[in-house]
């Protein structure tokens, strides 16, 4: 039985050409399955990069009950995720003993909409955006304190839109 990852790679494979090479070079099976593979590599760490690199980390908690943190960004210049050259937007929570946590989303997940930042127990912590472009500079930035209930007092949790400022790509 064939797997899922078979499946891909067999779908990807370029079909056999009698001539398909440049100036009568022919790839080799091997290179074109080197290329189908790259294919593969790059869908999967697209698919991550879209999808917050396979969910929320687990919990900042000492074993106390967790809320749920939800937050959204925009950019103070009014800008959309393509204009502003932004892929992708880390949300890292932390206090002050040093304890955090961070989950990478595809900048289009939260811009103008909820996500979830790492579930964290009630008390106040840190909420840091950082929205990085393509070679992983940091364009944008945002950072406030959030005071995060007991979710036996507030099951909902708290949500915090943060509007990002530019730092200049530094």
């Amino acid at each position: 039985m064939e797997s899922l990852l078979e499946k891909v790679f067999n779908a990807l494979k370029p079909p056999r050409k009698a001539n398909c090479g440049i100036r009568g070079f022919a790839p080799s099976p091997s290179l074109a399955a080197a290329r189908a593979g790259a294919a593969v590599a790059a869908a999967v760490l697209a698919a991550l990069a879209v999808h917050g690199c396979g969910g929320v980390p687990g919990p900042l908690s000492d074993g106390a009950a967790t809320s749920t943190v939800l937050v959204s960004w925009t950019f103070a210049d009014g800008r959309s995720c393509a204009e502003a050259g932004v892929t992708v937007v880390r949300v890292r929570v932390g206090r002050r003993d040093g304890a955090s946590a961070s989950i990478v989303y595809g900048c289009l997940m939260g811009f103008g909409r909820a996500v979830e930042a790492p579930p964290v127990e009630p008390g106040r912590w840190t909420l840091l955006l950082e929205a990085r472009g393509g070679g992983g500079v940091t364009l944008y930035r945002a950072e406030t304190e959030v005071d995060v209930p007991d979710p036996a007092d507030d099951a909902l949790g708290v949500v915090v839109p943060l509007v990002l400022a530019f730092t200049g790509g530094g």
